[in-house]
């Protein structure tokens, strides 16, 4: 699937007896730290469309959330190409103020992190933000991936 999205397949029912292939559209996990820390690629990427990632630790002042190395993220997506993508929210779900601001992972592959990094945690609601992650290169060597900022929001209103 050269420029579209991959996701896992699930068997789903089409017509009375018939059954298709059809992409998981949502897949969510959580990440219990509440200091700086770094992502699995299970974090951030679970076979699906969009994925969501609710970071739940309560931080108490501004910390990290270290993104998995590319080649992490490439190994993770079954019969990736350059192209692929999907979206990735990230919760900042807790009981403090604190703030999460996603980083570059410096190891194996590039990442290029586009617009505003940073994820509020709003004090009894789940503050987030939206991103477009976008494999690039799947050449060895060459490893890349973009992390593409769309937005910031709260579930319960306006940040």
């Amino acid at each position: 699937m050269t420029g579209a999205s991959v996701a896992a397949l699930t068997s789903v029912p089409a017509l009375e007896g018939e059954y298709i292939d059809a992409p998981v559209q949502q897949q969510y996990s959580t990440n219990s730290g509440a200091t700086s820390l770094t992502l699995a690629a299970a974090d951030i990427y679970g076979g699906a469309v969009e994925h969501t990632l609710n970071l739940t630790g309560a931080p108490t002042a501004a910390q990290n959330a270290q993104l998995p190395t590319v080649a992490a993220l490439i190994a993770a997506i079954p019969n990736v190409v350059a192209g692929n993508s999907y979206k990735l929210r990230i919760l900042g779900n807790g009981t403090s103020s604190g703030v999460w601001t996603v980083i570059t992972n410096a190891g194996s592959g590039t990442w290029t992190l586009t617009g505003a990094m940073t994820i509020p945690v709003v004090n009894g609601g789940a503050g987030f933000r939206d991103f477009y992650v976008t494999v690039t290169n799947v050449t060895p060597g060459s490893l890349a991936a973009t992390l593409q900022s769309l937005g910031t929001g709260n579930l319960l209103g306006a940040v």
